[in-house]
């Protein structure tokens, strides 16, 4: 599959609804911000460009969750959607599949109504509404209503291109380390020599912060305009989108690096944004208050981003408290990177906070700060 445009087909069969009733909480990987020379990196950009903290969707969105959108939002029309010789459940064969085919359009809508389930405020206010078409692109030019966004939401969003390349990399480390040097893609990403079609996600190494799937497996949609694009016809601007969908260009032995293989990425231009391609989506959300110059607000001692350990097996709770519901259970020795510090209690006559942690899995959740080390036991 190629990122030029693919034609889609109405088909005349209907498929049956798949989605789960329940969907469980999106994992995602915080991303600590900093400033990093993507023109210096892969050619493009300004010469600097400065990221903010980030919480990453861990896995590109799967055909269940975008099942669940489509049939509770009345978008079944997508499941009508086929292609010159691969149909809806060629493209993606398993409910675990990469989702493709959406627009971007749909993508913003899509972020909103993951916020409303998880408790969210929305990013993006539609004003107006799109009729839902299954064919390749609307038969007739339509233009998306407008669009506007809210910078201090705290839901889920498209990232940007320089945010997406920047986590990508693996985060401000994974670029002074430069990893990726002789690094095959194939290790990180489906791309054309080992899929032909979108995967179940998180099957191959993921990137240095715990993302998988960034460099091939369904383009994702980032929210940055096309410079120099008017849209067809003057209507709606291209979009870019980033990542791979099992093909790349072979010139300069891409294959082999995973940095070149981004640079040839990076220049593969904007998409109709509502046009349906082999495009998915990876959700950001702001995780403002994380960065080091904003460590202070917590103390010094449970500052974001740093790393901690279970002093004994902990219980892991999805609230603060000792009421909270169980998430996991951390064993002794565990590594927890602290991502937010709440308010103290005194427990087994322990004064100190409740801090919200991940553990090396992605799993999030709250502990007592008092039966962590500092020191791996």
């Amino acid at each position: 599959m190629k990122k030029n445009i693919i034609v889609l087909l109405l088909t005349t069969v209907v498929f049956c609804c798949t989605a789960k009733e329940s969907l469980p909480v999106i994992e995602t990987v915080f991303v600590q911000g900093g400033t990093y020379n993507w023109k210096k990196l892969l050619g493009i950009g300004s010469e600097e460009v400065t990221v903010p903290d980030l919480y990453v969707q861990k896995y590109e969105t799967t055909r269940n969750e975008w099942e669940a959108f489509i049939n509770e939002t009345g978008k079944k029309e997508f499941y009508k959607i086929t292609a010159v010789q691969l149909n809806y459940y060629n493209l993606m064969a398993y409910p675990e599949s990469a989702a493709v085919g959406m627009t971007f359009y749909e993508a913003l809508e899509y972020c909103n109504w993951r916020s409303k389930k998880e408790g969210y405020t929305p990013v993006y206010t539609l004003k107006g509404d799109m009729p839902v078409q299954s064919s390749y692109t609307y038969p007739e030019p339509v233009k998306m209503p407008e669009i506007v966004v809210n910078k201090k939401a705290d839901g889920y969003r498209l990232p940007e291109e320089s945010e997406w390349i920047y986590f990508a990399l693996g985060g401000l480390e994974g670029i002074k380390t430069k990893w990726w040097e002789k690094r095959p893609v194939e290790r990180y990403a489906w791309v054309a020599t080992n899929s032909s079609s979108t995967e179940p996600v998180g099957k191959l190494e993921p990137n240095p912060v715990g993302l998988y799937d960034v460099f091939g497996n369904a383009w994702e949609w980032c929210w940055d305009i096309k410079p120099n694009s008017a849209g067809e016809e003057g209507i709606n601007k291209s979009r870019l989108s980033c990542g791979a969908c099992v093909s790349y260009t072979k010139s300069q032995n891409v294959g082999k690096d995973v940095l070149l293989f981004m640079a040839v990425l990076a220049k593969k231009g904007g998409s109709d944004p509502l046009e349906r391609y082999y495009t998915g989506v990876r959700m950001v959300r702001n995780a403002a208050g994380i960065s080091e110059s904003a460590q202070g607000l917590f103390g010094s001692r449970y500052s974001a981003g740093k790393r901690v350990y279970a002093a004994d097996n902990l219980n892991i709770r999805a609230a603060p408290n000792v009421r909270g519901e169980k998430v996991v259970l951390a064993g002794k020795g565990s590594p927890l990177t602290v991502l937010e510090e709440g308010k103290k209690e005194t427990i087994d006559g322990i004064t100190a906070p409740w801090i919200k942690v991940r553990l090396h899995d992605g799993t999030e959740g709250w502990c007592f700060a008092g039966y962590v080390a500092a020191q791996k036991p």
